[in-house]
């Protein structure tokens, strides 16, 4: 561990590439390792001769402001292999959480079944000094707050923001106007003359996020099911925002996704999946989501449970339409080639959850 200057405050991170050897239940836990599902995914993270994730992203990073931005322009566009596959915003936000064990829970004997956006956060910020897009690290173009809301604390978040901002903007140079990514948990969104408002929990009102009317139209279905499950108090939706900064600097959305996740801050895709890790997280089960990074990724489990005596792939049926359904067939026959252990819960037919397999007992194949 050592101590690292966050603005005009000090925190305890872990060493550089130096998650795995934290245990899984640690706040500083992380890893590289197995990251990668296929082609797609191998080549859009690659890594570097430093030890550290390069990803390829499947947006810019800047802006042209000026026709002048010339060669400058072209070698921001060129950083990092262009040949490369890419990972979609919503899969960076997934390649930081797995990368950051977000996406497993290993109980605890004796601790409450509990993960707070405290730690969420802080294991974040810990990884960014572990991955690099092309020539700019990620603690330059990420920035993630801290969960403190005191009036000086909020003021000097403001601040680094923006600082982190003006440096981007001095790396890229003035014909070009930097996308700045920031992460958090969304704790309010409104309407407003000036478009619709989102706001993070850590930052303060004067860090609100503007979306234009093409992008708040894209996402409305998520901001709107964000808002009824934070009016119901069920999990958490996490927000990853590429802003950049107006003249008068209010951030605007560039970029960006939403996700949603359980309780205790695992990944989830639908209602179903949510009461599925909730379940698992009570009853104090070993499991994790595996999560999509690119594109052009393969199909993947909802669920993997690690503490039978064999991994269980879990999946959840939620929907009736002709497409899902030959996508279960597909899936289905896929485990059944592989003699893959499964566990399989069709919601849409209004069926009742099946129970679990034990601990350490073997199922036996599909």
């Amino acid at each position: 561990m050592h101590i690292a200057r966050r603005g005009r405050t000090y925190v305890l991170k872990k060493m550089p590439m130096g998650g795995d050897q934290h245990h899984p239940a640690c706040l500083s836990y992380g890893t590289v390792a197995g990251l990668g599902r296929g082609k797609e995914s191998t080549e859009a993270l690659q890594k570097g001769s430093d030890g550290r994730l390069d990803i390829k992203l499947d947006v810019p990073l800047t802006t042209v402001i000026s026709s002048n931005a010339g060669s400058r322009r072209d070698r921001v566009a060129s950083e990092g292999t262009t040949s490369r596959n890419a990972v979609t915003v919503l899969g960076l936000l997934h390649v930081l959480w797995e990368k950051a064990g977000l996406n497993r829970w290993e109980p605890l004997n004796g601790a409450p079944p509990v993960r707070r956006l405290t730690a969420v956060y802080q294991k974040l910020d810990e990884e960014l000094q572990d991955i690099t897009f092309g020539r700019i690290s990620g603690e330059q173009l990420i920035f993630v707050p801290d969960t403190r809301i005191d009036p000086a604390d909020l003021r000097s978040k403001h601040d680094a923001l923006h600082e982190q901002n003006r440096l981007l903007c001095g790396y890229f140079g003035s014909d070009l106007r930097p996308v700045l990514f920031v992460i958090g948990e969304l704790r309010s969104a409104f309407q407003s003359r000036y478009g619709v408002g989102l706001r993070l929990k850590g930052l303060g009102d004067d860090a609100t996020i503007w979306m234009g009317e093409k992008p708040a139209q894209a996402l409305h279905g998520q901001i709107t099911t964000a808002v009824n499950r934070m009016g119901r108090l069920q999990g958490h939706t996490m927000v990853l925002a590429g802003v950049q900064f107006s003249p008068k600097g209010s951030l605007n959305w560039n970029v960006g996704a939403l996700m949603s996740t359980s309780d205790v801050f695992i990944p989830v895709e639908s209602s179903y999946e949510a009461l599925v890790a909730d379940r698992l997280v009570l009853q104090g089960r070993s499991f994790e989501k595996p999560l999509r990074f690119t594109s052009e990724d393969t199909v993947h489990p909802d669920f993997i449970l690690r503490d039978a005596q064999d991994p269980v792939y879990m999946e959840v049926f939620g929907m009736d339409s002709p497409k899902y359904l030959q996508c279960k067939r597909d899936k289905l026959a896929d485990y059944a080639s592989r003699g893959r252990a499964l566990w399989c819960w069709d919601a849409a037919s209004g069926s009742k959850m099946p129970g679990f397999p034990k601990k350490g007992v073997h199922l036996g194949t599909f």
